[in-house]
């Protein structure tokens, strides 16, 4: 700070400069504490997991294809193994600073999976006490799922981010007067972000934008008798802001994906001769139709989606919602079933009784998201997989601190008031040492992949001239480690990756050349030959 100081004597002015260095505020809250050395501890487990766990198919596809060619290409293709365009494009940002391939291809899911649990603190913290806030995100983070999809280099943990982001934002534009137009610019950007990351987060924003619109337009019909005009009315003109925002957004995500689609068309029709020696645009420039329905075919076929089991509804839904707590809760998948039941009766309940509370809007996005699945399976057979839906992880654990909380509020008539406080503490701990300490610790995405992953590293194929590989995945992962370029000439090879059952195959075309190689490591799926 810069203080003005006048000498009487000399009627000079004398400028001095007086530091006031920032304070910082230590929470001298104890949960507060434990939820900053839990999210310290789980930063540091995310960092373990992200240089352990070998990759995963999909991510060494997306990096090879278009992280590494740069953020224009990968804004404007489209990738066959997924619809993580924003997520991608982010990482050929850090790729152009050449930092280590593992940080770029899943620095930004790390940063998100830590970022994810302050969110949830901060908002749970919002409508919950007695330690729940710190339940929650010890619950979330031992979901197995989230567990295996934190730092995995695809859009999934970046969309819970956004999610939490999106539910934060919109919590504070339905409640209150002093707002500004930034936050609406905010709100968009996170919409389109999120639609850009990964296209199934569509999943959560119709429901979320529907139910708070409702809350708006219901709170709006209540007090338009107070308000007079529709003008003067704080809720209906904040109806009519989001609702502005939510289709700003769509229409923005839709340019950009319109770019994509016409871009990965005019793609797949280079090949054609009657575009030879064409660029991209001026594929685009004669033909744009063709290029779109091209585009929209590749597409329509990249999604991946399952079929829950059964003939009818009722048959399909409950498969659906088992396998899927399943994919959360593996062993505890009846108990997360009926506390999401219980909560969605106890929130029912409470927006019944008390809607002009602030909590009802958390309520009603939650209840939307619980209620948008089953809604789902009743239009279509087929659904998005498992992993689109890793932001459900954040409500199944809301859902569960809403009973837990309600169970504390019924209890505390009891002198046993303490020991109900340490409950939801004590379940969530004991849940999240099973969940992320079990089988998922150290289980790779892809066990074939692992073993690939292994062999290399025992037997370094950069110190040969002529390395061959049999199969894509080895090619993917000898250049991701090595930025070695392998051939499938196995005739010319001094050094050759091939699995054992390639090997043992006394029909196999090399059969002589392979046999006078020497054998210098092997494992369950690969040998690795060298001369």
């Amino acid at each position: 700070m810069i203080k003005k100081e006048k000498k009487s004597d000399k009627g000079l002015v004398i400028f001095k400069i007086h530091y006031r260095p920032p304070r910082l505020h230590i929470s001298e809250d104890p949960q507060d504490m434990a939820v900053v050395l839990a999210v310290l501890a789980m930063t540091l487990y995310y960092i373990w997991r992200m240089f352990y766990i070998t990759p995963s198919y999909e991510e060494l596809h997306d990096y090879f294809y278009f992280i590494s060619k740069g953020p224009l290409f990968t804004l404007s293709n489209w990738s066959a193994e997924g619809n993580h365009i924003g997520y991608n494009f982010l990482a050929s940002l850090l790729n152009m600073f050449r930092i280590p391939k593992y940080m770029v291809m899943r620095g930004i899911s790390c940063i998100a999976a830590s970022s994810n649990l302050v969110l949830l603190y901060r908002l749970s913290k919002r409508y919950f006490t007695h330690w729940i806030p710190f339940a929650t995100i010890v619950t979330y983070s031992g979901f197995e799922l989230v567990n295996i999809l934190n730092i995995q280099g695809r859009g999934y943990t970046l969309s819970v981010t956004l999610f939490l982001l999106s539910i934060y934002m919109l919590g504070r534009l339905s409640l209150t007067e002093n707002f500004s137009n930034i936050q609406y610019y905010f709100l968009v950007i996170t919409f389109v972000a999120a639609l850009l990351v990964c296209l199934w987060n569509i999943n959560w924003i119709i429901p979320m934008c529907f139910v708070v619109l409702l809350y708006l337009l219901i709170n709006g019909l209540r007090t338009r008798k107070v308000s007079g005009t529709v003008e003067n009315n704080i809720y209906f003109s904040q109806f009519f802001n989001i609702l502005s925002c939510e289709i700003a957004a769509f229409i923005i995500a839709g340019i950009f994906y319109t770019i994509n689609i016409l871009g990965s068309g005019a793609y797949i029709l280079s090949s054609d001769k009657e575009f030879e020696g064409l660029s991209r645009a001026g594929i685009i420039s004669k033909d744009p139709v063709r290029a779109f329905i091209e585009g929209l075919k590749l597409v329509r076929e990249s999604f991946g989606m399952i079929t829950p089991e059964g003939n009818t509804y009722l048959v399909r839904w409950y498969h659906f919602i088992f396998d899927f707590s399943k994919s959360f809760a593996p062993g505890f998948e009846h108990a997360l079933m009926v506390m999401c039941f219980v909560s969605i009766f106890v929130m029912i309940t409470g927006c019944v009784l008390y809607f002009e509370e602030s909590r009802t809007c958390i309520r009603l996005i939650i209840l939307g998201q619980l209620f948008w699945m089953p809604l789902i399976l009743v239009f279509f057979k087929r659904v998005p997989s498992y992993e689109s839906y890793m932001f459900m992880g954040v409500i199944m654990a809301i859902a569960v601190s809403v009973v837990m909380g309600n169970l504390i509020l019924t209890l505390q008539r009891f002198d046993l008031k303490h020991i109900f406080y340490a409950l939801p503490i004590a379940i969530s701990v004991v849940y999240f040492f099973i969940g992320v300490f079990g089988d998922t610790f150290f289980a790779p995405y892809d066990r074939e992949i692992d073993e690939t992953y292994q062999a290399l590293i025992m037997v370094d194929p950069s110190e040969y001239k002529h390395p061959a590989v049999t199969g894509m995945v080895q090619e993917y992962i000898m250049e991701f480690l090595y930025d070695v370029e392998a051939s499938d000439r196995i005739e010319d090879a001094d050094y050759l990756m091939i699995k054992k059952e390639m090997y043992e195959d006394e029909d196999f075309a090399n059969k002589d050349y392979i046999k006078r190689m020497h054998r210098s490591y092997e494992n369950g799926s690969y040998i690795i030959l060298t001369n």
